[in-house]
């Protein structure tokens, strides 16, 4: 940041003294459908943080775990969030697809399972989420619309 003078005007004022700002109206050139994609989720006032609010008609989870590293790739169907946890100390790269938000138990199971801090769940299930990256601890939760 540097310092500037301030330049003035005749009567000592700044130059944009006494100007009033106007807000100018927002014009949609975009197609209608657009509007949608701008509509974002929002918790219940009152609600408390981590509160995970599914739609009613959300798809139950699907789990797939892709386990990979240099020499060789699997991808398993998951029954149970507990049946992640052998891959947890494995040396190589483990990755969890879940398919469907429609059941808080399994996704709250997870998130024990993976020691998940609650509001990066809450971002989970908040699909229309604007892109962001959250740090917790030694965690980084992407929330990217994909």
């Amino acid at each position: 940041m540097t310092n500037r003078p301030s330049r003035t005007v005749p009567n000592g004022d700044t130059p944009l003294a006494g100007l009033s700002l106007q807000k100018l109206p927002f014009i949609n050139t975009e197609p209608e459908e657009e509007d949608e994609y701008f509509e974002y989720f929002s918790d219940e006032p009152g609600s408390i943080p981590g509160t995970l609010s599914i739609e009613a008609d959300a798809s139950p989870p699907v789990i797939f775990l892709i386990d990979y590293d240099a020499n060789k790739a699997v991808r398993v169907k998951i029954d149970q969030p507990e049946d992640c946890t052998p891959y947890l100390d494995s040396v190589s790269v483990s990755w969890v697809d879940v398919q469907g938000l429609g059941n808080e138990d399994v996704l709250r199971r997870i998130g024990e399972v993976f020691d998940l801090h609650p509001l990066m769940l809450e971002d989970v299930v908040n699909v229309p989420q604007r892109p962001k990256i959250d740090e917790y601890g030694d965690q980084l939760s992407d929330s990217i619309e994909k």
